[in-house]
């Protein structure tokens, strides 16, 4: 078993799309969603009431994860839903949701949405009511074939 760990973090110009660089691909094999923690930047009054954001992950250009995989009534497509709370400077949650991901690239790009899975939530350090940076934690169980597949 091997954790990925996703750190996407602000670049210095608010964006909402995210760009990482692992050491290994991975064929298209199960994984488990485990753990996500969420940095922000809390304002002095009136908090965002957003209590969700979304991740689209695309790994060597396709969606990580299929439209059957993430049923959701957002109705954009394959989207993975991240706990937020606004009133904190950091939200960490658990969870424990296997999937089928396709082909994870050496490349793997992440964007990140709203709680409509529409909008845009970009990444940003310097002002209120932004996310500074976003962690994601996933197992994967076949170690075998992510170390053939290097």
């Amino acid at each position: 078993m091997v954790l990925l760990h996703l750190h996407c973090k602000n670049t210095g110009t608010a964006t909402n799309r995210v760009r990482l660089q692992i050491p290994i691909t991975t064929p298209k094999q199960q994984i488990v969603y485990k753990k996500s923690v969420v940095h922000y930047n809390v304002p002095a009054s009136s908090f965002d009431t957003h209590t969700i954001l979304y991740a689209r992950l695309k790994g060597g250009g396709t969606d990580t994860f299929s439209q059957e995989e993430l049923l959701n009534t957002t109705g954009v497509g394959a989207v993975l839903p991240i706990e937020f709370d606004p009133e904190a400077r950091r939200t960490e949650a658990d969870y424990h949701i296997r999937f089928n991901a396709s082909h994870i690239g050496k490349d793997i790009d992440i964007e990140f949405f709203k709680d409509d899975a529409i909008t845009a939530q970009d990444l940003h350090a310097s002002t209120d009511k932004t996310i500074r940076s976003v962690d994601l934690y996933f197992e994967i169980y076949d170690i075998s074939k992510t170390l053939e597949h290097k």
